[in-house]
C-alpha cells in the first residue's frame, strides 16, 4: 500500500524523509499555499489514503454490522480488525476498545456509567481539556468531593476510592503528566485523555496501567471526524454500571415485563450503531503511522519544535525587545503557546493576529483551546486568550520559515487594536 519503510531511519535524512511523505500524501497543503499549524485541533487526513478508502466504498457492500448478512459480516470484520489494531498500536491488549462520537463523548460516558457507590472522591487536574471538567457536574449530582489539584498538589495516598482525571499531554501548553501520575494502589482509579499526545507519542496502555483512557480518531488521522475510542482496562470493568441502553448495547430487550439483558462485555457501552462506514480508513491510517513509526515521529516533531521555538525567541524589535512572548514550552510536546509583543510591550489580540496570519494562509489556533487554565492565571477576566501552533510530521522547514517571515510584519509597530 505504501512505500514509506523502505528508507532508512536516520537523523540526516529525516528531513528529506518527511518532505517526501508531504508531498506524496499531502500534497494539497502546498498546491493550495496553506500552512497548517493546527494539529492539536485535528490532523489532516492521507490523501492516498483516502482514495483508496473511496474506491473501496465504491466497489464493496457494507451494511448494518448489527445484522447477519454478508453486508454486515463485512463491516463486522472490519470493525473488530480495527478493534485488534487500536490494542496493537497503543499495546492494549488488556483494555476493551468502545466507539464512541468523540474525546468527549467517551468522557461523559464514564461520568455517566460510573458506579459512584463505590467512590469517595474526584480529583481533576486544573490544566484539562473542558471535557474533563464536565465531570464535576457528574460528581456534584451524586454527592462526591471533588477537588481540583495541579502540579504541586499532593493527592492522599490513602484507602479512599478516587477518581483522578488528567491529560497524558495538555491541549493548551503541551505539558506531560503522562510520567507525573499514575497508579500508586488499587484504590486510585485513572481516567487519561490522549487526545493532544496520540499524533506524535509512543504509547504503551499495558505500562501505563490506565483505568480509562480516550481520544479521538481525528486527532491522529484527520479523517474520519466523529469518531472515538474509549479504552477500558479489563480489571476496571466492575467501576462502571450501565445506566442506560439502546440498540445494539441490549442483548434482550422485553416490552411486556419491563425486562432487557445488557451484553456482559464492551458491546454494552456502544448505544445505536457506531460509524462502522468509515473503518477501513482507520485500519489503512494506523498501519501507515506504524510504517513510519511513532517513535520517528516524535523525534522529527522534536527538532522542528525546538527549530521553531528558537526563531521565534530570536526576532525583536529594532529597540531589542523580542517580538514574541513564549507562555508555554514543553520540549517534545510539538505545541508552543505564545503571545504577540509590539514595540512597547504590549500585547496584540489574539484574534487580530490569528486573522492575519490566516490572510496569509497559516492556520494556528487562538482564544482558550477549550482549556482557559493557563489564561485564567495570569487573567481570571478571561479577556483575552493566547496563540498556539502544534506540530506534526506533515509539516516541514519551510512551513516554520514562511511562518517567521509572516511574523516579522508585527515587528516595530503598535499593536493598535491590541488588549
Amino acid at each position: 500500500m505504501n512505500d514509506v519503510s523502505l528508507l532508512e531511519s536516520n537523523d540526516l535524512m529525516d528531513s528529506m524523509f518527511f518532505e517526501n511523505i508531504r508531498n506524496k500524501y499531502y500534497s494539497r497543503l502546498d498546491r493550495n499555499n496553506i500552512v497548517y499549524f493546527d494539529f492539536a485541533g485535528s490532523s489532516i487526513h492521507n490523501e492516498e489514503l483516502l482514495d483508496n478508502y473511496i474506491n473501496y466504498m465504491n466497489n464493496n457492500i457494507i451494511g448494518n454490522p448489527h445484522s447477519n448478512n454478508v453486508a454486515a459480516q463485512n463491516s463486522e470484520s472490519i470493525l473488530e480488525n480495527v478493534r485488534y489494531k487500536l490494542k496493537k498500536f497503543f499495546n492494549a491488549t488488556n483494555f476493551e476498545v468502545v466507539f464512541t462520537a468523540n474525546t468527549s463523548n467517551a468522557i461523559k460516558l464514564i461520568g455517566e456509567n460510573l458506579n459512584y457507590e463505590l467512590f469517595n472522591n474526584f480529583y481533576i487536574l486544573k490544566d484539562n481539556h473542558n471535557s474533563m471538567h464536565g465531570l464535576r457536574l457528574h460528581a456534584k449530582k451524586n454527592k462526591i468531593n471533588f477537588t481540583y489539584f495541579d502540579q504541586t498538589s499532593n493527592i492522599p495516598n490513602d484507602d479512599n476510592k478516587k477518581l483522578i482525571c488528567f491529560p497524558y499531554q495538555s491541549n493548551a501548553t503541551g505539558a506531560m503528566y503522562a510520567d507525573s501520575y499514575y497508579k500508586r494502589n488499587e484504590n486510585e482509579i485513572l481516567l487519561v485523555d490522549m487526545a493532544a499526545a496520540v499524533s506524535h507519542q509512543q504509547i504503551d496502555l499495558d505500562s501505563l496501567n490506565y483505568d480509562f483512557a480516550v481520544f479521538s480518531v481525528n486527532k491522529l488521522l484527520g479523517f474520519p471526524t466523529g469518531l472515538g475510542c474509549l479504552f477500558i482496562n479489563k480489571v476496571s470493568m466492575k467501576y462502571l454500571q450501565k445506566k442506560y441502553f439502546s440498540g445494539g448495547s441490549a442483548a434482550k430487550v422485553y416490552v411486556e415485563n419491563d425486562l432487557y439483558k445488557l451484553h456482559d462485555d464492551y458491546r454494552q457501552f456502544e448505544d445505536g450503531t457506531v460509524n462502522f462506514a468509515v473503518q477501513r480508513y482507520v485500519k489503512d491510517g494506523l498501519l501507515f503511522l506504524e510504517e513510519i513509526g511513532m517513535n520517528r515521529i516524535h523525534s522529527y516533531i522534536n527538532s522542528l519544535q525546538k527549530s521553531l521555538y528558537n526563531k521565534l525567541i530570536s526576532v525583536k524589535h529594532n529597540n531589542s525587545l523580542n517580538l514574541i512572548k513564549i507562555n508555554e514550552y514543553q520540549e517534545g510536546s510539538g505545541i508552543i503557546n505564545f503571545d504577540v509583543i509590539d514595540y512597547k510591550g504590549k500585547k496584540w489580540d489574539c484574534s487580530v493576529v490569528d486573522q492575519i496570519l490566516s490572510n496569509n494562509n497559516i492556520c494556528i489556533r487562538s482564544g482558550f483551546h477549550c482549556n482557559s487554565y493557563h489564561i485564567e492565571k495570569c487573567d481570571p477576566t478571561l479577556k483575552d486568550g493566547s496563540l498556539r501552533i502544534s506540530l506534526s510530521f506533515i509539516n516541514v522547514v519551510r512551513d516554520i520559515d514562511y511562518l517567521i517571515e509572516s511574523l516579522k510584519m508585527f515587528l516595530n509597530t503598535g499593536a493598535n487594536y491590541g488588549s
